[in-house]
Parts: C-alpha cells; sequence; structure tokens
C-alpha cells in the first residue's frame, strides 16, 4: 500500500522591515528546490511587513527566472521519478 510520510511544521523565513529583500527572494528561491522542496530547510511561508510583499514576489520571479531560465520542468531542476507523481 502506497504511504506518505508527512514530517510536518513549517519552515518560515522571516524577513525584517529593511531588509534586503533582493536577497531574501535569491536565497529562498535557491534553498526551496533542493530534493524537489523535500529538506527541512526549503521555506515555505514568508513572514514580512505588507507594504514589501509586491517587492519581494517581483524579486522572487526574477532569481526563479534567472535560476531556471528554462522552467521548474527543465533538467536543471530536480525532477520526481515516477510519472504518476508529475502527473
Amino acid at each position: 500500500m502506497p504511504t506518505t510520510l508527512e514530517l510536518g511544521g513549517k519552515s518560515l523565513v522571516i524577513v525584517g522591515q529593511g531588509a534586503d529583500i533582493k536577497d531574501v527572494a535569491e536565497r529562498a528561491i535557491a534553498a526551496k528546490p533542493q530534493i524537489a522542496g523535500q529538506t527541512y530547510h526549503a521555506p515555505d511561508c514568508v513572514l514580512m511587513h505588507c507594504s514589501e510583499v509586491d517587492t519581494l514576489v517581483a524579486e522572487k520571479d526574477k532569481a526563479a527566472k534567472t535560476l531556471f531560465p528554462r522552467g521548474i520542468l527543465s533538467p536543471d531542476y530536480v525532477i520526481l521519478i515516477q510519472q504518476r507523481h508529475v502527473e
């Protein structure tokens, strides 16, 4: 019987006002795809002041395009082993 192990918990990124948003975005984007995001340090939630959210989203998009210019389904990204997982 197939089983999924859920380790739970969240890997928070806490961003203080005045932080270097570009640096935060680049680090978060670099950490998340390691082992398809299945590591304890893969960030999945950001806590920050609402006035900087749009800036973070824009910088995150730039960082993702730099790190994965062909998209996350390219060979540059960790892939899932079985096609049914992709589906």
